[in-house]
């Protein structure tokens, strides 16, 4: 063991004199250790820029096989940080987990603004159709449709009559019978008489085009005779018969304007869209008395609820005193708060002819 022991101690003195000195090896391992903190640094920049070219490539890709979109952050000049520290970037947000803009038009309430149409026109009673007389009319607008509902006095020999304004040529769905038409000079202009063959009396409806933006309909039944309804056609005069609301407004969105008004419904839409279009009509209905369902509100002094879902916002208020349920609707289109939807629906008033539509 002794001549063993002896071997490396000589070995490693000679080593020792082959070795550097003090100085040179310090130097020597500090450059060693640059060289491996370089190859260090060298790797981890690769791999953020192979990354980083990845993730660049998926949008490219996704462009060139998916639909068309918008760019991101459209205002970043693209420029990335140089990956030359041993700290790991900063992440940066992902443009897919940014919130949408919403599409909603803001609805800002005011005291209604919007015109009340008139009902144009009203039977001359002197010609004595149909025999006993009329009724006061019941006036409404239905989805932009003017139309006055004129009872019969007497229920033997009289008939029912209604007057129907629209600014389009009427159309007509499948009828309930065989159908016949007629051509007829009414007022002046040419006209046509709708005749509808089913029991137990035959409807008649003449229609003409009462000036550019009026198209006018008498409907009753064949307790008229053709010739009598021309004639009361003809001694129709000018009037301007108020619509007859079951409801009333302090406030509503500006901007709308009215689209039905009647003993039970009362709805708005913008000026420029289609009378009677669902997605973008705000629409206040009575109903009878119905079970609340929803996230419960109060109301001015009555109970409501409030039911929010991808189709819109619903306002269901309890009207005890009166026996029924104001509902209110409003499409997605449109974006209300539940304070601005409460407020809305707390300055509906109800008329002494407001009535239900039914369940």
């Amino acid at each position: 063991m002794a001549d063993v022991d002896g071997l490396v101690r000589e070995s490693l003195y000679r080593r020792a004199e082959e070795g550097p000195g003090g100085q040179g090896l310090l130097a020597a391992v500090h450059a060693r250790s640059l060289r491996l903190r370089r190859r260090r640094t060298w790797a981890r920049s690769a791999t953020v820029l192979a990354i980083a070219l990845v993730l660049a490539a998926v949008p490219a890709a996704a462009q060139l096989v998916g639909p068309a979109s918008h760019p991101a952050n459209p205002g970043h000049d693209g420029a990335t940080a140089s990956a030359s520290t041993d700290t790991d970037p900063a992440p940066t947000a992902s443009p897919a987990a940014a919130k949408p803009a919403t599409t909603a038009t803001e609805l800002r309430l005011a005291p209604p603004a919007y015109p009340t149409p008139a009902f144009p026109l009203q039977p001359d009673p002197n010609i004595g159709l149909p025999k006993g007389g009329l009724t006061t009319p019941v006036v409404t607008l239905d989805a932009g449709t003017l139309r006055a509902f004129f009872g019969a006095k007497d229920g033997v020999r009289g008939a029912d009559v209604s007057i129907v304004v629209t600014e389009q040529r009427p159309s007509f769905g499948n009828a309930a019978g065989p159908v016949s038409e007629a051509d007829r000079q009414v007022r002046g202009h040419p006209g046509t008489l709708r005749t509808v063959a089913v029991s137990p009396a035959a409807q008649l409806n003449l229609y003409w085009q009462e000036s550019a933006s009026q198209w006018v309909q008498v409907r009753t039944d064949d307790t008229l005779t053709d010739a009598e309804v021309v004639r009361f056609a003809n001694a129709l005069t000018a009037a301007a018969l108020a619509l007859d609301v079951g409801l009333r407004l302090d406030l509503a969105p500006v901007g709308l304007v009215l689209d039905t008004a009647s003993l039970s419904r009362l709805a708005l839409r913008p000026s420029g869209v289609p009378a009677g279009t669902p997605t973008s009509t705000i629409v206040c209905t009575l109903y009878d008395t119905r079970q609340l369902a929803g996230t419960p509100v109060s109301v001015g002094a009555y109970r409501g609820a409030i039911t929010r879902t991808a189709s819109g916002v619903t306002l269901a208020v309890n009207i005890d005193d009166r026996g029924v349920t104001l509902l209110v609707q409003v499409p997605a289109q449109y974006a209300l708060s539940d304070a601005d939807l409460i407020r809305f629906a707390a300055g509906i008033h109800l008329t002494g002819r407001a009535e239900s539509q039914g369940p």
